[in-house]
Order: structure tokens, then C-alpha cells, then sequence
């Protein structure tokens, strides 16, 4: 049985509308970014809100949601028999195994590898960089100190864990959560990065679509139950949410609650999963109720963004319905109906704009080495580039977001775009690009002149990257 996900008023779950607009108030006064948030009680959302141009049917990339996501699929492998906490992680990989290698890493447990107690901190971007066998990169770490002793923040422990998963179930982690779990919960469409030997890379890589999030966030706080039915043993996710070790010596990617099984503690004896850049589940199963976040937020705006969701919607809501505030909510809905996110600065028009548009500029840049700009209309712009030796087109609109599907500008993951515009100056042209199954947000900053345009491109955040590129193109009219 597919579970139907109810509306309902928000004072009949015990949230007020006032509430709701202190949490928008704090996150657009503190965040950069909030993309969409959903607060759920029961089976019954009270509230959800996504910032256009965010869909709930957008495919997203999840980040660290995917080390969660993968202590799911070790969840089945041990309620299936075929996994233990206490196995060695060597064990699994005999023939894979360094000769010299630190005695440390033959103590390694699945357990510490689910803690994060491995005392290694490989990160994706270590592993991108590896020519060879990721497993044999992490074979050959130096662990810091015994396992199991200390919380370090590691990245290849879920991929260890990813591996194990294959090597034990027959298939890879995803494979399992789609046939075992996601199945019967009703959710299709999520993608998950390989290695070259078709391991899901665990730690990072996982894709799912923003509205069923709002699935999963069920799963976690019913403990693995579903409709009914136990999709993951109870006992393993009550051990996986709950505080397993400290974080205090890794303050800087602990929240200093305490970890579980690739799950984090929060405040007041809450608990979920944390993805970079605002991805979050926060449960309450006292309140029975989880808020489910989507973002762009830098890391100190994401303890800001766990600030926020404790000091309104857990600390303020109520176990039982509260009265009505008709006006309140009038004014909640009308704000949750416009809400977006800020397009490009300036003007909707430039004096000098056909000076610079409806000609050809060329450049040697390392992604972008053409472009054409034209005027569609009075609050339109068409731009038409050469990205990665691929034609491009798109609108951009002035003052809203005009998004085009199926845009190879990023990855074949990564094909849903929006765009606005504004003129800053009579020859500086803005494009602001949120890249809609990402985390990202772009700004072309294009300055035209007689002889041709300098353009930088200014990425909000990354990962492992550059954020910021400089261009020069020259016109076929100079």
C-alpha cells in the first residue's frame, strides 16, 4: 500500500501560521538560500512551501543524504542475516587487501565504519581524484587513531559501506533500496553515482526527487516501519538514530549532539540526516512531527537553519489542534503562494543594449567559447552559447525565473535551469542561473565593449572546484 500524504489546516497539527512566517522571516533574514521546506505530522503535511523556481518534482542532488541513505541499505543486508555489526571490514575483501597496510585497518568494524569511528577522513573530492581502486586508496590511509575510539567526519566509510553492501546482497545499494524499500514506498526516479566497478559511491552521489523526501522522512521516524509493514529492522534504526558516539573532537562538521549510524542528533531528542547545504530531516518523535529542508545555505547558515527549525517549529507547535487564526493564516497563504527566489539585480532595459546585442562573440574559455545575446520581448532575453563544444539556448526573464528542461549545462543529471536578468549598467549585463537538481546558483557578470565582452561566473559554492571563472570574448563586429 502506497501511503497518501493528507493537508490539512496547520493549527489542526498543532502549528501555528504565526510560526510559519517567524521560520520565513528567520530563514530569509539569516540564509542565503532556503529552497523549500515541508513540516509533517503524522501522515498529515501541516505545511510545505518551495521557492520558485524549485518543484517538488525535481530531481535533487542530496549530498551527505546519501550516507543515510546507504545505512538503509546496511539495514536490510543485516535484517537479512547476511551482515553483522561486529564483522571486520577486511574480511570482506581478501583479495583486495595491500600487503603493507596499518595494522589499525584490520580492526576496522562495520559498526565503526557506521559511526564514522574508522579514525580516517577521506572525502569525495580524495576519492574523484584517485586514478586506481578507491578500496585500495583506503586500505592504504593512515587511520588517526584506534578504531572506535573517536567521531572523525569520513566520507570513505560509506563508501566502504557501499561496497560491502554489493559484496554481501548481490547488488548495489541502490539496487537494494529500490527492490526493498523505495519500491513499496512508491518513490521511482532516484539515481545514485557509481565507481567503475558499480558501487553506489555512498557518502555522496544520491539523487531523489524534493517531494519524496517527504517519504523517507516517514520511514526514519516510524524506525523502519511502512504502512505496516517493516521495511528495515526496528531494533537497527532505533540504534541508528540514537547517539552512538561524541562528535566533540570534530566540531567542525559535528553538530555536538552525537552521532548514530550514519545518522545525526540534534536538539531536544531529534534526530535525521544532514546533506551540505541545507538538505535536512529533523524528527521529533515525542511531537511525532519531521521538517524536511532543501537549500543553498553555506555551512554556518546550515547550524543557523537547525537554529531556526528547533526554536520555531519544535519549540512553539503544539501536541494538540489550537484554535483557528483565520486573518494569520490568510496572510500565510498568500506569502507561501509568492514565494521565490531573489532574480538577477537591475534594470529591465539598457540605453545602449543593441550596441551589444544580435552579434557573434568567440573566446577560449574553459566551458563557454561562444555566445549570442537578442531581445525576445520587453522582459525576455534569449541567449544562445557554445557549452562544452554543445549549442545552448535559453531565456532568461526580468524580475522572474524562466526555466528550460532538458539543458545539457552541467551533467546528464543536471538538465533543469532557470534564468533572470537585469542590466546593472549601460553595458553590464547580469544572468543569475539556479540549477534546479543541484545545490548551485550561478552569476554571469558580462561587461560589453566595442572590442568584444569580459564575462566571470561566479558559483555560490562547490565542492572540490573553482567557484569563480573569468572569460574574454571577442565580437565578429570589432
Amino acid at each position: 500500500m502506497i501511503l497518501r500524504f493528507y493537508y490539512s489546516r496547520p493549527e489542526r497539527q498543532g502549528v501555528s501560521p504565526h510560526t510559519i512566517m517567524r521560520f520565513l522571516d528567520l530563514c530569509e533574514a539569516q540564509l542565503d538560500s532556503l529552497y523549500s521546506f515541508a513540516v509533517v505530522k503524522g501522515t498529515t503535511i501541516a505545511v510545505e512551501g518551495y521557492y520558485e523556481p524549485m518543484q517538488p518534482q525535481h530531481l535533487k542532488m542530496t549530498h551527505s543524504v546519501s550516507k543515510s541513505m546507504n545505512a538503509l541499505a546496511v539495514g536490510v543486508a543485516i535484517g537479512d542475516g547476511k551482515l553483522r555489526l561486529d564483522d571486520r571490514m577486511v574480511d570482506f575483501f581478501q583479495d583486495e587487501l595491500p600487503e603493507r597496510r596499518d595494522s589499525r585497518i584490520d580492526r576496522i568494524t562495520v559498526r565503526d565504519l557506521l559511526m564514522m569511528a574508522a579514525s580516517s577522513v577521506a572525502t569525495s573530492a580524495a576519492f574523484s581524484n584517485v586514478e586506481g581502486s578507491w578500496r585500495t586508496f583506503y586500505f592504504k590511509s593512515i587511520p588517526y587513531d584506534e578504531p572506535g575510539e573517536y567521531f572523525s567526519y569520513d566520507t570513505g566509510a560509506a563508501y566502504m559501506l557501499s561496497c560491502i553492501v554489493t559484496k554481501v546482497m548481490g547488488q548495489n545499494s541502490l539496487a537494494v533500496l529500490q527492490e526493498r524499500i523505495f519500491g513499496p514506498m512508491g518513490i521511482e526516479g532516484t539515481h545514485w553515482l557509481e565507481d567503475k566497478d558499480g558501487n553506489n559511491t555512498g557518502g555522496w552521489g544520491f539523487y531523489v526527487k524534493a517531494e519524496d523526501m517527504l517519504k523517507i522522512g516517514r520511514l526514519i521516524l516510524n524506525y523502519g516501519a511502512w504502512e505496516g509493514r517493516q521495511l528495515i529492522p526496528e531494533w537497527y534504526m532505533r540504534e541508528a538514530t540514537a547517539k552512538q558516539i561524541d562528535t566533540f573532537r570534530n566540531p567542525g562538521t559535528g553538530w555536538g549532539y552525537g552521532y548514530g549510524y550514519q545518522f545525526w542528533r540534534f536538539p531536544e531528542n531529534t534526530f535525521g540526516y544532514f546533506g551540505a547545504f541545507g538538505q535536512l530531516l529533523v524528527c521529533s518523535p515525542e511531537k511525532d512531527m519531521y521538517v524536511v529542508t532543501t537549500g543553498g545555505c553555506s555551512r554556518e547558515e546550515n547550524r543557523r537553519l537547525l537554529t531556526i527549525i528547533t526554536e520555531t517549529f519544535f519549540a512553539e507547535s503544539s501536541d494538540k489542534p489550537i484554535p483557528y487564526d483565520d486573518e494569520a493564516y490568510r496572510v500565510m497563504e498568500t506569502r507561501l503562494a509568492k514565494l521565490k527566489l531573489p532574480p538577477a539585480l537591475g534594470e529591465k532595459l539598457a540605453q545602449n543594449e543593441e550596441k551589444w546585442f544580435d552579434r557573434d562573440y568567440r573566446g577560449t574559455g574553459q566551458e563557454i567559447t561562444e555566445l549570442h545575446f537578442e531581445r525576445k520581448n520587453g522582459d525576455t532575453i534569449g541567449v544562445s552559447m557554445k557549452f562544452r563544444e554543445e549549442r545552448i539556448s535559453f531565456l532568461a526573464g526580468h524580475g522572474n525565473w524562466i526555466t528550460g528542461e532538458g539543458l545539457p549545462l552541467d551533467t546528464p543529471l543536471h538538465t533543469i535551469h532557470s534564468f533572470s536578468y537585469g542590466w546593472v549598467g549601460e553595458n553590464h549585463l547580469s544572468i543569475k542561473q539556479y540549477m534546479c537538481n543541484t545545490t548551485y546558483c550561478k552569476v554571469y557578470d558580462i561587461l560589453f565593449s566595442q572590442s568584444g565582452i569580459e564575462m566571470t561566473v561566479t558559483q555560490n559554492m562547490a565542492i572540490g572546484g573553482e567557484r569563480v571563472k573569468h572569460y574574454v570574448f571577442g565580437s565578429d563586429e570589432e
